[in-house]
């Protein structure tokens, strides 16, 4: 009786240790796949943690093959190599594809760390620099690491930028992806969209989920580490205008003078005057220019000023000149010795009262339809005294189509002496110039020299865009009379 009740017991007590045995293997691996945070363990299991089509500002999730690819091709461009490398051989790992309102996307990867990949990622977000490299025929590609607040327990920003054309001539692209590489827990995540605005604002929205499913921590407070720091900017400038200042600021952090050069507006004003090609332009050490663009800014009547020491740089929003929601007004290295005109730009008011005005409402009264971005409507401003009174008249060269598709081309002066509520209108200018070749002219520059307005304008045989080489350059000279501008001088040249 006694030994047959014993048999039970002993393999009840042989299941007990059996059982015990399998939950320790099985603990094991828990463990080392990384504990409570190990969450997901299939692509489909992830992208189901990510937000689905049709919540918050995501219209549409697309995942495929092809968009994996282009995905992955996107990081490669300068992405560093030990993180890429784990989106390319890790598992599992999601790709999603989201088109957003207003036609903009976002792209997104998601892969999980083994335990020793921990460490070498984590190292290689807050060692990364910035990067360029060859791009399709002559363009190549640059990764601006960028240091700012941001999420995460470690994390990399990047701002990306394009050039093109021959090294002496180079063309600058602004506007390119921006992108953020973080890594928590066993979790790596990869996130693109157009601007670093957009970025912030989706970022929570697509890991906010992630993050109470796997106990990982991508949105804490956290930064973004480089020698490029990012100043917060006053909180009435564009976020356009915040962009094209970024792409600046991007190629003077790598020292990339001759990039530097070529996104200037011209004219730029410099220490000696006004430089109108940026073959005249000698910005000196392009990093220098960097820190002074890392200082905080003042915008006030539509220029945005920056100081550092002896040292100013001024932009505009009241014109594009060329680089999308902002132009580039003046560069000076040494206030204290510079000529007036450029001693001006390191005044706390370089544009005067009238810079404050509404001139994109004004250039609408005075019939742009819609403009030629990124030149328009309002191509340059110059607010200098042209009339002799002591007061900074406003200047307004307009580049614009009028309500019946026309070109409209028109240099405006305003009296400094009027109110920026209702800038009075003193003169127009080459409005309905036919130009030297019958086809009217549309003006690009305006400078001062002396008593003189000058006034660049640019024409063709047939008018195509103002972004394409003109068929003759022209210069008109104008000179105050006491009660209007008269034209003294016309040179035409070659493109």
């Amino acid at each position: 009786m006694a030994e047959g009740d014993g048999k039970p017991r002993r393999r009840g007590r042989a299941l007990a240790v059996g059982l015990l045995l399998v939950l320790g293997i099985a603990a094991g691996i828990w463990w080392i796949r990384g504990g409570p945070e190990a969450g997901p363990g299939t692509p489909e299991e992830l992208t189901a943690l990510l937000p689905a089509a049709g919540t918050g500002p995501f219209r549409t999730k697309e995942q495929s093959p092809a968009k994996t690819r282009a995905i992955l091709a996107s990081l490669e461009q300068c992405g560093p190599e030990p993180v890429v490398q784990k989106f390319r051989t890790r598992a599992p790992a999601s790709f999603a594809f989201y088109g957003m309102n207003e036609d903009s996307t976002a792209l997104v990867a998601v892969v999980r760390l083994d335990p020793e990949d921990r460490e070498p990622v984590r190292e290689a977000l807050r060692t990364s620099g910035h990067c360029d490299r060859p791009g399709t025929g002559d363009e190549r590609v640059w990764w601006t690491k960028v240091d700012r607040p941001w999420f995460g327990e470690e994390s990399a920003l990047f701002r990306e930028t394009y050039s093109g054309g021959p090294p002496e001539d180079p063309v600058v692209s602004g506007g390119g992806s921006v992108w953020s590489l973080a890594a928590s827990g066993d979790w790596l995540v990869a996130v693109s969209t157009s601007t670093m605005d957009e970025l912030e604002r989706i970022y929570p929205d697509l890991l906010a989920g992630w993050d109470r499913a796997t106990g990982t921590h991508f949105l804490a407070p956290g930064r973004s580490r480089s020698d490029c720091r990012e100043p917060e900017l006053p909180a009435d400038v564009p976020a356009e205008a915040e962009e094209g200042l970024a792409t600046i600021r991007g190629m003077a952090c790598q020292g990339r003078a001759e990039l530097v050069r070529a996104m200037q507006s011209a004219p730029l004003v410099l220490d000696s005057g006004f430089a109108t090609g940026p073959a005249a332009v000698d910005i000196g050490d392009p990093v220098e220019l960097a820190r002074l663009l890392e200082t905080p800014a003042v915008h006030r009547n539509g220029a945005l000023s920056f100081r550092r020491g002896d040292s100013a740089a001024v932009f505009s929003t009241v014109r594009s000149g060329g680089l999308a929601g902002i132009g580039w007004d003046a560069y000076v290295r040494h206030c204290a010795t510079a000529v007036p005109v450029a001693a001006r730009q390191c005044g706390p008011d370089p544009n005067g009262p009238l810079g404050g005005a509404d001139w994109p409402s004004l250039a609408a009264g005075a019939g742009c339809a819609s403009d030629f971005h990124p030149f328009g409507p309002i191509s340059h401003a110059l607010f200098q005294d042209v009339t002799g009174d002591g007061r900074q008249d406003a200047i307004i060269a307009l580049l614009c189509e009028s309500g019946d598709g026309a070109a409209l081309g028109e240099v405006r002066v305003h009296d400094g002496a009027s109110v920026r509520d209702s800038p009075r209108l003193i003169q127009s200018l080459i409005r309905d110039d036919p130009g030297p070749l019958g086809t009217g002219v549309l003006p690009v520059a305006l400078t001062a020299d002396g008593a003189d307005l000058v006034v660049e304008s640019h024409a063709w045989h047939e008018f195509i865009y103002p972004g394409d080489d003109p068929d003759v350059r022209v210069l008109d000279r104008f000179r105050w009379r006491g009660s209007g501008f008269e034209r003294v001088a016309r040179e035409v040249r070659g493109p």
